[in-house]
Formats: C-alpha cells, sequence, structure tokens
C-alpha cells in the first residue's frame, strides 16, 4: 500500500512536530531540573542556618520543604524516564520509588535526631 504525495507531507508534517514537542519537553525537564536543584541547595542553606540557630520550627519546616522537593524529584525522574521509554517498565518506577522513600526515611531520621537535641 503507498501512500499518496498528500499523505506523505502528512506524515512528514506530524513527525516534525512531534520531535520539536519532544525537544521543548526536554528543555522544560533541563529547566526544571535546574530550578530544582536550586531550591533544593536554597533549603539546605536555611536548614543548615536553622540547625545553628536550634530553631526548632525553622528546622521542621525545612524539613518539610525538602521532604516536597523529593516528590518532585521523584516525578521529574519519572517523567524524564517516560520520555525515553514512552511506556514506563514497573522495574524503573519501582526503583525511582524505592530510591525516594529511602531518602525521605534518612531526611526523617536526621530531623529526628535534630529535634531530640
Amino acid at each position: 500500500m503507498s501512500l499518496s504525495e498528500e499523505e506523505k507531507k502528512r506524515l512528514q508534517n506530524f513527525q516534525k512536530i512531534t520531535q520539536g514537542t519532544k525537544r521543548v519537553n526536554s528543555l522544560d525537564l533541563t529547566k526544571e531540573k535546574k530550578y530544582l536543584e536550586n531550591d533544593f541547595s536554597f533549603f539546605k542553606k536555611k536548614l543548615k542556618e536553622a540547625i545553628i540557630n536550634e530553631d526548632n520550627q525553622e528546622i521542621e519546616k525545612n524539613i518539610k520543604s525538602l521532604l516536597e522537593l523529593l516528590s518532585k524529584k521523584l516525578a521529574l525522574k519519572l517523567r524524564e524516564q517516560q520520555e525515553t521509554y514512552t511506556d514506563l517498565p514497573e522495574i524503573i518506577i519501582e526503583e525511582a520509588t524505592k530510591k525516594y522513600i529511602d531518602e525521605c526515611y534518612k531526611l526523617l531520621a536526621i530531623r529526628n535526631k535534630l529535634l531530640q537535641k
């Protein structure tokens, strides 16, 4: 079955549009990663200041912010993987979720130690 010239042009246009969309998504992901890294740095600095000042409310507030950022990091990672694989294999989702949970537990353990002082 051969395609007519008009169908070929439509197919080429569609392919160009989808490629352009993938590039835009990649740029968006890159920007989001950069913003996320900046946010992590900011809240880590704020947490260090709160620890130095022994301000429990600020410690709690910054830990919560870091936990929220961890969830955004997970969502961003899964979105990035989805662009790569189109259909995410369960193993990737499980590994990313396990890593997220481990990071949350570590952060909560740090919080508990800091607030016990």
